[in-house]
């Protein structure tokens, strides 16, 4: 195995109707129709400062992707940071990525693994997966076939699709458990019940790799 699936607004609120709680969602969806603006962004960097942690998530997914603000890896990890210290699963799985790749911090993969980890142990299925994966591939953990077996389990038995196909693939081939192909064909069918497309696209990944 070894393979990572390997993503506002300034002045009196009251004066455009908008609660606080609400503005991140709203600039959302006003990205969404192709538009930007310094009014919103600034909105929401000012929820995030103000401590709502749903809006520190988003804004730094803004700061990655340049919506509404300039593409600033830095400011993200920052942001992310923030949130993921917060126990915000979303952050801790997109700080762990950060460290993982190198973007806007230095590459780290223990940090990788253990921001994963804190996702994964508030029951977070990506965060399970993630962490699969990283013993998997001996990504800031020793490698380890039965631990990512495991922690694929728990994603897998949330739902999660990667998860799904990659119990699957472990039944398949053995890996971390014993060979079952009866119960490979189970996950791999469970899997495809929930989103057919995206489990062949996984599973041609696979077969690729393996």
């Amino acid at each position: 195995m070894g393979y990572l699936f390997i993503l506002l607004v300034t002045g009196p609120v009251a004066m455009i109707g908008l609660s606080r709680l609400d503005i991140g969602e709203k600039f959302l969806r006003y990205l969404q129709d192709g538009k930007t603006s310094s009014i919103y962004s600034t909105g929401l960097r000012k929820n995030a400062e103000a401590g709502i942690v749903s809006d520190q998530v988003k804004l730094a997914g803004c700061y990655v992707e340049g919506r509404g603000v300039g593409i600033n890896t830095r400011q993200a990890v920052k942001w992310y940071r923030t949130a993921a210290e917060m126990g915000n699963v979303s952050a801790q799985r997109h700080l762990g990525s950060c460290y993982e790749n190198g973007v806007g911090v230095a590459k780290d993969e223990v940090e990788a693994a253990k921001w994963y980890r804190k996702a994964a142990e508030q029951e977070d299925p990506r965060g399970q997966f993630l962490l699969g994966n990283a013993y998997d591939r001996g990504l800031g953990v020793k490698a380890d076939a039965e631990q990512a077996f495991q922690w694929y389990q728990k994603s897998a038995e949330q739902g999660y699709i990667a998860g799904q196909c990659f119990v699957g693939n472990c039944y398949e081939e053995g890996f971390g458990v014993e060979k079952n192909e009866n119960l490979a064909k189970m996950w791999y069918a469970e899997a495809a019940r929930s989103d057919p497309k995206e489990t062949a696209k996984i599973l041609k990944t696979l077969r690729i790799l393996y």
